[in-house]
C-alpha cells in the first residue's frame, strides 16, 4: 500500500476549507459552556435542595455517558422539543443539525467548567473576602477584585485543557450530520478508499489547532498568574 500525494494535493484544501466550522462549533460551545458552568458553580455553593438534587443528576449524565450518546440524544430529543414549540415544524427540521450538536457540545463542557469553578473559588481564602469587607468593599468590589482574579489563575490551567479536549471532540458532530474536517474528509476518503491519506490529514489539523491554541492560552495564563504569586506571597 503505498501513500497518495496526489490525492493529498487534491482533498487537503477541500478538508481545511471547513477549519472554520470545526473551530465555530468548539468556540461557540465554549462560550456556553463557560457561562453555564459560572451559573452552576453559583447555584452549586447556594446548596437548595431540590435545586442541588437536579444539578448532580445532570453532571452525572455528562461525566457518565459518552459524548457521542449525547449527541444521538440530542438528535432525537431537540427535534421533538422544537415541533413543541412550534407545530408548524412537526419533525423540528427547521433548526440545522449543527446548532443541536454545539448545545450538546456546550452542556457536556459546561458540567465539568462548573467543577473547575467552584474549586477555584474554594481555593480562595474566604479571609480575603472578610477583610476586603472590613476595609469598606462591597461584595461585588470584593468579588472582582480580590476573589476572581484569585479564581482565574486557580482555574485557567485546567480550562485550557478542557478546551482542547474539546476541540477534539468536534471530530464527534460528524456522526450526527455535521459537515467539519473529520466528516468531509472520511466522505473524500471513501471514494478512493484513501483512509491513511485522509487520517494523516486530520491529524495534522488537529494537532496544529491544539498547539496553537495551547500557545494563546499559555500566554493568558502567565498573565492572571501573577495574581496567584500576590494570592501566597
Amino acid at each position: 500500500m503505498t501513500f497518495s500525494f496526489d490525492f493529498t494535493r487534491e482533498a487537503f484544501p477541500q478538508i481545511l476549507s471547513y477549519l472554520p466550522t470545526t473551530l465555530a462549533v468548539a468556540a461557540v460551545a465554549e462560550m456556553i459552556a463557560l457561562l453555564l458552568g459560572l451559573a452552576l458553580a453559583a447555584l452549586k455553593r447556594r446548596r437548595v435542595p431540590v435545586l442541588s438534587w437536579a444539578l448532580a443528576v445532570f453532571q452525572s449524565y455528562c461525566r457518565a455517558v459518552p459524548t457521542l450518546v449525547q449527541l444521538f440524544v440530542a438528535m432525537f430529543l431537540f427535534p421533538k422539543l422544537v415541533s413543541l414549540i412550534n407545530p408548524n415544524d412537526p419533525f423540528g427540521t427547521s433548526v440545522p443539525s449543527i446548532v443541536y450538536a454545539v448545545i450538546t457540545l456546550g452542556l457536556n463542557q459546561g458540567s465539568f467548567c462548573a467543577e473547575v469553578f467552584g474549586s477555584a473559588l474554594d481555593a480562595v481564602d474566604a479571609g480575603q473576602t472578610e477583610a476586603a469587607l472590613s476595609v469598606g468593599m462591597s461584595r461585588l468590589q470584593s468579588l472582582t477584585r480580590i476573589v476572581v482574579p484569585q479564581a482565574a489563575a486557580v482555574a485557567i490551567p485546567n480550562l485550557t485543557s478542557l478546551f482542547l479536549g474539546l476541540i477534539q471532540e468536534t471530530s464527534l458532530v460528524a456522526m450526527v450530520g455535521v459537515r467539519e474536517i473529520t466528516s468531509v474528509g472520511i466522505n473524500l476518503a471513501d471514494l478512493g478508499y484513501y483512509f491513511l491519506e485522509t487520517y494523516v490529514m486530520l491529524t495534522v489539523l488537529y494537532e496544529v489547532c491544539s498547539f496553537v491554541f495551547g500557545k494563546l492560552l499559555r500566554v493568558l495564563e502567565r498573565s492572571v498568574s501573577k495574581f496567584k504569586y500576590q494570592a501566597v506571597r
